[in-house]
């Protein structure tokens, strides 16, 4: 005699419906998940943001140089302020003018890329994705201004929500 054997595993049926289950949760979870994601990157471009003015603020009084915040649409860059050579020379000495001829005359050092037109690097750079400027703005701070506050306004990109940062 046959003994009857015994069927293990799931039905078809039971398969489609797990998956129809799966399918649905994750419809419902994803975007939600998509949305948290966007915030967290906004939330971490805001604190970069306002670690970068904090590190600038605090650079220009351990240094004791004058630093200038350049913000554009969506980058910011920290520079020093060129002091002209001009302010350097005593104007009462008739060495000034070989001075300043032989200043203007030494020869430029060859550095990276990110130089601008004064031949300056910055001191840090940064460009976000997900928070913009509205408009081209420098600000400069240094060991006098030191308990001045200062703002600035940025703006969500996508839902273009502005917040201000003090500093």
């Amino acid at each position: 005699m046959m003994s009857p054997s015994k069927h293990s595993g799931f039905t078809l049926v039971e398969l489609l419906i797990v998956i129809v289950l799966i399918g649905l949760t994750s419809s419902v979870v994803l975007p939600n998940m998509w949305k948290q994601f966007e915030q967290v990157k906004r939330y971490s471009e805001k604190q970069q943001l306002t670690s970068l003015l904090h590190y600038a603020k605090q650079y220009a009084v351990y240094s004791g140089k004058r630093l200038e915040i350049k913000v554009a649409e969506n980058s910011i860059e920290v520079r020093e302020v060129k002091i002209s050579a001009q302010q350097n020379i005593p104007q009462n000495t008739e060495m000034a003018p070989k001075a300043f001829d032989e200043f203007i005359n030494t020869p430029k050092q060859d550095s990276e890329n990110e130089q601008d037109v004064e031949g300056v690097k910055p001191l840090k750079l940064i460009s976000f994705a997900y928070i913009g400027f509205e408009k081209e703005a420098t600000v400069e701070v240094s060991s006098k201004t030191y308990f001045l506050d200062k703002s600035i306004t940025f703006v969500h990109m996508n839902s273009q929500q502005r917040e201000t940062i003090q500093f």
